[in-house]
């Protein structure tokens, strides 16, 4: 069975200026800052209506400090609220704490060298496998 996940961004957050779209089967992501790094966008992986766009500044010091993450429907993208990041030590998992909307949520980002293995969501207490796209 299909699963929704339902975000209720009124009042809470405005669209982000990183916004990210799909056309012609090429991705495009626009506003990322000059000198940041893309780091990861996935999309949800059954209904692919969600993407989640990570990218890094090289200027800001702290390695939590340095990770924006943006979530939405294509081009209306949100910015999440980033309480952690963290590095596994099982080759580089990324773990990103964050809250939207009032709630809270976790994205696992496989290291590149990890093939097989695909991001994971879990917001609000609900798993979503994503399909990573960059």
């Amino acid at each position: 069975m299909t699963q929704t996940i339902k975000i209720d961004f009124s009042g809470e957050s405005k669209k982000s200026d990183i916004q990210a779209e799909i056309k012609d089967n090429k991705l495009y992501v626009t506003g990322v800052p000059d000198g940041d790094t893309l780091e990861y966008v996935a999309r949800d992986a059954e209904t692919k209506s969600k993407l989640f766009v990570v990218h890094r500044s090289r200027t800001v010091r702290g390695y939590s400090n340095s990770f924006r993450l943006h979530v939405g429907a294509e081009a209306q993208l949100v910015e999440a609220q980033i309480q952690r990041v963290r590095k596994l030590r099982d080759g580089g998992t990324i773990s990103i704490d964050y809250v939207l909307a009032s709630s809270q949520g976790r994205l696992r980002l496989p290291p590149p060298s990890n093939k097989e293995a695909e991001p994971i969501d879990t917001y609000s207490g609900k798993t979503v496998e994503l399909e990573k796209l960059v």
